[in-house]
């Protein structure tokens, strides 16, 4: 019977252990896709979050090409240590912003955004992480989970074999005893009856049999009832002694936390069950009959005398936490709960505790991204507040910025509806806030004047969006002050109505003062009327009057050549009266033949001139593409401006080789390079005359040219060089300065010519701008205008 029952016992488990496994195994799979799904989705999530925070704050730094801006909030994003990755690049001036960390061969993942502002799109910001946080969370979750299926596991083989020992087995062997008995003849014990199924009819028929043998010897056993009946309430009593033992015993061993048994006076334990074997590693063996002391379970032993003295007062334990070390001397943080009894005349303590280190851990990343989050908020480079929509537009919380910006301290703010503040100029200002506060549909930005807790007023940009925080509707709104840029527009618009005003007064003294040149200057006037540009005009201007002044040379020779040719006729008219000498003759032939080569070299001289100024003056004013040669072009601009490098006492040098064809714009070009020639002689030979300027080009590449304009000057000064090109910036304001000039150059060349241009320059030894251009320009809207001819 023992062999029997052991053979079936092991044959229950082997089925057990195998239909709980082949689930399990079947499971791993899906369990691991899971798994890589749920990583994919949280690294995307944390792209995403990270693009949307920089596309959004970048948007100020892109449209001001500032990148100190954007940094605060990129250091911000780059506290995260899984971001290793972070690139802003503007769509006009290339990458603004680029930051690399990390191993080179990190595995990273990358995310881009349009950077859209004022329905234009700036640039783009680029993230990468490489999810490293992520796959070691998710990888502590499938342990934990793991680990709880395994629990489960061995809960349920537990529970299915004390089931079937209850059920089956047990009652097996309660029926082989009892039909042991009967062979024996002990008839006095009655057969148990097993409930409604098989083992209980077969139980009943026994029963049955007994009852028949009982009373065939009924007569043997009148002697031996007393006796009977006594070992019967013994037997019964022992039963259910031991039935009760068991229901503990059982209940014990497959309780999933920690548990253990005690001695209240030294903590000798007494009992422990799985959870606690496999919670601290050791075997029951290694800990049964062992102090508290012996093992170095309790990482501060004085926790355990504290906790021994909360018994001892409140006669139980509830909820401590408290630090135990396993058997490989890693630290739990259990939540410990007990209480005291007494049995076999000791003073006992039930242990019952939970591990609650993952919890614990979890809510401590918890709140390490919520102080991200506050620092990112309160640490924002632009002001910014949040509102609850639900009660009545209630200020939850304001940021530094907000505070130094609009004059109010986080606690006057906190709590008070926002329309209380008193922040909005004027009701339109505040209705117009209103509406974007309740709009369905997000507006992206409107523009609002304020007053600060001082009065001063400020304009500023504000833009908002509808958020969900702890379940209630909110609306985080930043303000981004703009006085600043509407100041300095109506600087620059004052500016230029005061340029305009010099203008029209120079253009009318250079109307008066070039009557003389006749048609050539009424079709100047004429183009004069189509330029835009203060700069080009006044460009213009002195284009005119050295024409002039290298005009008046061969016209005031041609007018002595004709005057003294009408007085030598006359002389000859007066001779022919008196009688002609034929000495007479030949020397007014004489005179007339040089006086004649003079006429036409001057003349010719003047033609060159008025065709050279006609070129430049088609080109510029009618800004009109045509293929060119790039040296005729420097050629012209060097006879046009000859009066003011013999002024200037300086050289030109055209060192461009022949035969660099553009399909370009001539006129932009030419105003390019008079422009360089201008600042050169203004600023370059400010304080020494006997300069030289060198203009000379090389091919890069099949569609590119290099253009070197470099002169021998006093050079610019370091801290100058980043700011030339910006407009407005002059070492001369005051004294005749725009700071145009290489403004406009710089626009023309990256604009209109589509190339690019850079600055070399060493205090004391000269300036030289390198220009990339293309021979073949852009194609522009206003290709096919013909202009003027």
């Amino acid at each position: 019977m023992l062999i029997r029952t052991r053979s079936l016992r092991t044959s229950i488990l082997l089925f057990v252990a195998i239909g709980l496994a082949l689930p399990a195994l079947f499971a791993l799979p899906v369990l691991y896709k899971s798994y890589q799904a749920e990583v994919e989705r949280r690294i995307a999530l944390q792209l995403d979050q990270y693009a949307n925070i920089l596309a959004f704050g970048a948007r100020e730094p892109l449209w001001n090409l500032s990148p100190d801006a954007v940094r605060p909030l990129v250091e911000a994003v780059l506290s995260d240590p899984d971001v290793v990755l972070v690139t802003i690049v503007d769509r006009t001036a290339g990458p603004l912003l680029e930051i690399k960390r990390g191993a080179p061969n990190a595995q990273i993942r990358q995310t881009g955004r349009k950077v859209i502002y004022k329905e234009r799109e700036l640039g783009t910001v680029n993230v990468g992480v490489t999810g490293d946080t992520v796959r070691a969370q998710q990888l502590r979750q499938m342990g934990a989970f793991a680990g709880t299926a395994l629990l489960q596991l061995g809960f349920a083989a537990v529970m299915i074999f004390w089931l079937l020992r209850r059920r089956l087995v047990a009652p097996l062997a309660s029926l082989g005893n009892a039909a042991d008995a009967l062979a024996r003849g002990e008839l006095s014990q009655e057969i148990p009856s097993r409930g409604d199924d098989e083992i209980g009819h077969l139980a009943s028929r026994l029963e049955v049999t007994r009852r028949e043998l009982l009373g065939l010897f009924a007569d043997l056993e009148a002697k031996n009832v007393a006796l009977g009946r006594e070992l019967e309430e013994r037997q019964r009593s022992e039963t259910a002694r031991r039935e009760s033992e068991e229901r503990l015993s059982t209940v014990f061993a497959l309780t999933a936390t920690p548990m253990s048994v005690a001695r209240k006076e030294d903590g000798l334990f007494r009992m422990v069950n799985p959870a606690w074997e496999r919670t601290f590693g050791y075997a029951k063996g290694e800990v049964l009959g062992q102090r508290a002391s012996d093992i170095p379970l309790w990482i501060d032993p004085e926790m355990r005398a504290s906790c021994i003295a909360e018994i001892d007062e409140k006669g139980l334990l509830e909820g401590r936490e408290v630090w135990m070390r396993t058997y490989d001397g890693v630290g739990l943080l259990m939540e410990a709960s007990a209480r005291q009894f007494r049995a076999g005349g000791e003073e006992l303590l039930v242990w019952n505790l939970r591990d609650i280190t993952q919890e614990r851990a979890a809510e401590e990343a918890l709140r390490e991204s919520e102080q991200r989050f506050a620092a990112l908020f309160h640490h924002a480079p632009v002001a910014l507040c949040i509102v609850d929509l639900e009660h009545t537009a209630e200020i939850l919380d304001v940021n530094t910025q907000f505070e130094r910006d609009f004059g109010r301290s986080l606690s006057d703010c906190i709590g008070r509806p926002l329309a209380r503040l008193g922040l909005w100029a004027s009701g339109d200002d505040a209705d117009r806030f209103d509406g974007m506060l309740n709009a369905i549909d997000e507006q992206e930005k409107i523009s609002a004047w304020t007053v600060s807790a001082d009065g001063t007023r400020a304009c500023y940009d504000i833009a908002g969006r509808r958020v969900t925080l702890h379940g209630r509707a909110c609306f985080i709104w930043s303000a981004i002050d703009v006085t600043p840029i509407i100041n300095a527009k109506a600087e620059v618009e004052e500016i230029n109505r005061t340029l305009e005003d010099k203008v029209a007064r120079r253009t009318h003294d250079l109307e008066s003062a070039n009557r003389e040149l006749g048609e050539l200057l009424n079709r100047l006037q004429t183009a004069q009327t189509h330029l835009v540009q203060n700069e080009k005009l006044a460009a213009l201007g002195r284009l005119v009057a050295g024409i002039a002044h290298e005009l008046n040379t061969p016209i005031g020779n041609c007018l002595m050549v004709a005057t003294t040719l009408e007085d030598h006729r006359h002389e000859l008219n007066s001779a022919l009266e008196s009688g002609l000498r034929r000495s007479t003759l030949s020397e007014f032939l004489a005179d007339l033949a040089d006086g004649n080569d003079t006429l036409l070299r001057n003349l010719q001289r003047a033609a060159d001139l008025v065709s050279s100024f006609k070129q430049i003056a088609v080109d510029q004013i009618g800004a009109r593409r045509r293929v060119f040669d790039l040296r005729e072009i420097a050629r012209e601009i060097e006879v046009t401006l000859a009066p003011t490098f013999r002024k200037a006492g300086c050289t030109f040098a055209n060192e461009i080789p022949a035969g660099l064809e553009f399909d370009s714009y001539p006129g932009a070009l030419g105003q390019v390079i008079t422009n360089l020639t201008t600042n050169a002689i203004t600023h370059g030979f400010e304080t020494h005359t006997g300069g030289r300027i060198k203009i000379s080009a090389e091919v890069e590449g099949e569609q590119h040219v290099k253009l070197v304009f470099e002169d021998d000057g006093q050079g610019i000064p370091a801290e100058n060089l980043p700011r030339i090109f910006d407009p407005f910036f002059t070492t001369k304001l005051g004294r005749g300065g725009t700071g145009l000039g290489l403004n406009i150059v710089y626009t023309i060349v990256t604009g209109v010519l589509g190339g690019a241009i850079r600055v070399e320059s060493t205090t004391g030894e000269g300036t030289r701008f390198i220009l990339t251009l293309p021979r073949r320009a852009p194609q522009r809207a206003d290709d096919d205008d013909p202009g003027i001819a």
